[in-house]
């Protein structure tokens, strides 16, 4: 009976939020600000009220993120004269409120080195100042996003506070599989007819780029392709192998469908290096290229449009070759190391110890396309150094306690899938689009990448500290 009750609550929940997603979606295609904006306030009025911090913190990341094509690109609830609010900034307000007024004083495990983080965009602010910063007409411009990064900022450290159960690890893991499934169908609309569902009512003629790569919700499917591994590995998971390599293959399928370089290879980093690193993977790995095989050949039997689209995402992977080969144009289907890096590096060199900082110049030649090319600009050598101890902070504390566990007898193989996937994080960071950094969240279409980063990184901190306790509970009992 209480299982039939359990199953019934994850239905029910389920239920609850893909209704939800198709509600926001109702209001958006409605394109009236005034309905839009009374909607998002009193989403935010629910999500300040609740205690499911996972559920509506993984609907918002799905709304920014554009998943299935059915939110567009729009940041933005309202704006006023100079003054706008985006639908993360007021998440984000809720979220600081909640964690005061619930006093929450758990950990996270990499807050040393994000503060240094912190601090370090503080001298490059002063800097700004130095170097020249603008202010336009209205008297405030760059300090005006600069200000709105300065409320971005703090999921990084809240929402990990706020998810904290590791019971969040399961619930979440429902729900992104209708998040991916929605996805694909939405993908799949785009390829078979050329729009996006977000343009049903307005008539709009989509770009052709987007007929071609549907780029929609790879933030949600990435925590999706990560849970899913993580109760692949888990004993005891609580899901069948099966349910776990079904979202692990479905979300590979959704970020391959984009054909976007960057993404690929990372997911194909993280695939090789989980399998090669997991004897009983690696055992069933003959099995899983065979499911894998049986599935693409369903999928292009089923579509011309499916099946043109997986020779265009391998054509497209097919082009690093050429870049091995010493062609920085990856035959003629890139810009970044021939146009974009040469010109943020010609500034780097004038300013190589502190960089620019926040001041007009360095947001001018910021270029979001160049991940590591912009950190020198921004923030010199320096800069880049905290950059990269910030991450191999968060890297190394999961790796070495994984490894004092496997001396202990008791291994717990889902503690490495972290480092992997932070590693699959830098590539995209560094071929794709800029994560980390000092000024990759200034523009309001980017903002969804703290919220990414920041429930990603929660789920890492809930399994690290998890099984860091343990850790020293089993030290205490065999000193």
């Amino acid at each position: 009976m209480e299982n039939q009750r359990t199953t019934g609550t994850h239905r029910s929940e389920i239920t609850a939020f893909v209704g939800l997603l198709f509600a926001s979606f109702i209001v958006n295609i409605l394109a009236i600000q005034i309905i839009i904006l009374g909607f998002y306030s009193l989403i935010i009025l629910v999500y300040f009220n609740s205690r499911k911090d996972s559920f509506w913190i993984l609907f918002f990341l799905c709304v920014t993120n554009n998943l299935g094509g059915m939110y567009g690109l729009e940041q933005e609830l309202f704006s006023f004269g100079l003054f706008s609010l985006s639908l993360v900034e007021g998440v984000s307000f809720a979220a600081i409120i909640k964690i005061i007024n619930r006093r929450v004083k758990r950990g996270v495990y990499y807050q040393k080195p994000f503060l240094v983080f912190i601090l370090y965009s503080g001298l490059l602010v002063i800097l700004g100042f130095i170097y020249g910063m603008s202010f336009g007409q209205t008297g405030f411009g760059l300090l005006y996003p600069l200000l709105r990064n300065v409320f971005l900022l703090p999921l990084f450290l809240t929402i990990p506070r706020l998810l904290w159960d590791p019971e969040i690890l399961h619930n979440l893991f429902r729900l992104l599989f209708a998040a991916v499934v929605i996805n694909l169908l939405g993908q799949a609309y785009t390829l078979l007819t050329g729009n996006q569902l977000h343009t049903l009512t307005s008539g709009r003629i989509i770009p052709d780029v987007w007929t071609i790569r549907p780029i929609y919700g790879y933030y949600c499917v990435f925590i999706a392709l990560f849970l899913g591994f993580y109760f692949l590995l888990k004993p005891g998971r609580g899901f069948s192998f099966g349910f776990a390599a079904a979202i692990i293959l479905l979300s590979a399928l959704s970020i391959f469908i984009t054909a976007t370089r960057g993404w690929i290879v990372s997911v194909l980093f993280i695939l090789v290096a989980i399998t090669i690193t997991t004897p009983r993977l690696l055992k069933r790995f003959p099995l899983i290229l065979l499911g894998l095989g049986i599935g693409v050949f369903f999928i292009t039997q089923s579509s011309p449009v499916l099946e043109r689209q997986l020779e265009y995402g391998m054509q497209r992977l097919s082009t690093i070759e050429e870049l091995v080969r010493g062609d920085l144009t990856a035959g003629g289907t890139m810009r970044r190391l021939t146009d974009r890096s040469p010109r943020v590096i010609k500034e780097f060199y004038e300013k190589p110890v502190f960089g620019w900082g926040y001041s007009t110049h360095g947001l001018n030649y910021h270029d979001y396309h160049v991940g590591n090319q912009s950190i020198l600009m921004t923030g010199g050598i320096l800069g880049l150094g905290i950059v990269l101890y910030w991450i191999f902070f968060m890297v190394n504390r999961p790796f070495r306690l994984f490894k004092t566990l496997k001396r202990t007898g008791r291994p717990v193989p889902q503690l490495k899938i972290i480092p992997i996937f932070l590693i699959g994080l830098f590539i995209i960071h560094s071929s794709s689009t800029q994560l980390f950094g000092y000024m990759p969240y200034f523009y309001p279409i980017h903002f969804n990448k703290v919220l990414f980063l920041a429930l990603i990184l929660s789920l890492f901190n809930i399994i690290y500290l998890r099984n860091r306790d343990n850790c020293q509970h089993i030290q205490n009992q065999n000193p």
